[in-house]
């Protein structure tokens, strides 16, 4: 039986592994931080239910400027944080909602137990690579587990590069995760990513 502290250890161990595939799509939400007024888009947003924490909720639209056009991308990390009362099989993602509007989610989109689960965008993907759930256990356990996902915004004519709108993100056996989700740009030159990762423990209702 795994032991919480256990969890929350691989769980970090995982989220800071993972937050390179989202470093991308989050410097080009980051690149409209340099006004205040849209400094509320610097970071994605984050949030918990029972067992599950999310962080860098974020949305990437196709164009440079300051209105998008056509179909976004959503990007986050998904890690399951908490000692798995209720769920102790981990979670399926149920749904996305941006602004209102239900993303897209790929069949068979799911958190194990001790386990992050990424939304990747095309720019965050390493298209030679061959993602894997890669076991807690393996090699000694040292290799986080981080399973991966894509999740699509059929519509976002309406989302303003540099600003954030109100995001939902719903887990089988949770309570709906609500925060603000940034709205970056894909196609802005990349920078450095240096954000922190933050679980929260004790998140078991």
């Amino acid at each position: 039986m795994t032991s919480p502290t256990s969890g929350f250890r691989r769980s970090a161990f995982a989220v800071t592994a993972a937050a390179a595939a989202l470093a991308l799509s989050a410097c080009g939400a980051g690149q409209h931080s340099q006004t205040a007024e849209k400094a509320a888009a610097v970071d994605g947003g984050s949030g918990t239910s029972q067992n599950v924490v999310v962080n860098d909720f974020r949305v990437v639209v196709p164009e440079i400027g300051e209105e998008s056009n056509g179909p976004a991308q959503v990007a986050f990390a998904a890690s399951f944080s908490g000692p798995g009362i209720g769920n102790p099989e981990g979670a399926a993602l149920e749904s996305v909602t941006i602004d209102g509007t239900e993303a897209t989610i790929e069949p068979d989109a799911r958190i194990p137990r001790d386990c992050t689960l990424v939304a990747v965008t095309d720019e965050a993907s390493n298209t030679e690579r061959h993602y894997e759930d890669m076991g807690p256990d393996v090699a000694g356990g040292n290799n986080p587990c981080v399973v991966y996902t894509k999740v699509s915004l059929p519509g976002a004519d309406n989302l303003q590069i540099g600003n954030s709108v109100t995001g939902s993100i719903q887990f089988s056996g949770e309570e709906p995760i609500d925060t603000h989700v940034a709205v970056g740009s894909s196609r802005e030159a990349a920078g450095e990513y240096s954000r922190p990762v933050e679980t929260v423990e004790g998140s078991a209702h």
